[in-house]
């Protein structure tokens, strides 16, 4: 673990400077863990679109089977084949699965840089009390840094659709039209 005390000894001088930044110092270390909380999720999105884009045609092909499986499944319910409906839709349910299941862990990838800045905070932070605003209770850093961290993603994901480097899934190719349940109604 020689390598990371030399990481965060390495990284210490540019990260502490926003918490000495303004002269109160409770609200130096709540910007500090700001700015720490939104470039720990710019890294993690920005590995996030790099995974995405390095599997982009696995991505790609299982929404493509999950939809097309969909299709299926309605169009056997359209010819009244409650056979063939319910094959095809088990295959559905098996590529939403798969599907799912590939976006909750490329969603996982976003968050490894949680754990450094969290190492970060401890090397630096630990054993210290931080008095929680407007009520009279103090809590160690993790309990201040992880909620700046979760808001820093809910404003990151306001901003995101501004950047057309973190857009991912938005430029799959509709091959052929998909149908949906509401299309039951129009035959």
């Amino acid at each position: 673990m020689n390598w990371l005390f030399n990481f965060y000894l390495a990284i210490d001088p540019y990260l502490i400077f926003f918490f000495r930044l303004i002269k109160i110092p409770i609200l130096g270390f709540y910007l500090g863990n700001f700015v720490l909380a939104f470039v720990a999720t710019l890294i993690g999105e920005t590995t996030m679109v790099i995974i995405y884009r390095a599997n982009k045609s696995y991505f790609d092909s299982l929404n493509r089977e999950m939809l097309d499986n969909h299709s299926l499944s309605i169009r056997a319910i359209m010819v009244k084949s409650k056979k063939h409906f319910k094959a095809a839709n088990t295959l559905a349910n098996e590529a939403f699965g798969k599907a799912f299941f590939a976006s909750l862990a490329l969603f996982a990838s976003s968050l490894w840089p949680v754990p450094f800045a969290l190492g970060w905070l401890g090397f630096r932070f630990s054993g210290i009390d931080f008095p929680l605003p407007f009520i009279n209770f103090n809590v160690g850093y993790s309990s201040v840094f992880i909620p700046i961290y979760i808001l820093s993603r809910m404003l990151f994901g306001k901003i995101k659709p501004y950047f057309s480097f973190f857009k991912i899934g938005e430029d799959v190719k509709e091959e052929k039209e998909f149908l949906s349940w509401s299309d039951l109604h129009k035959k």
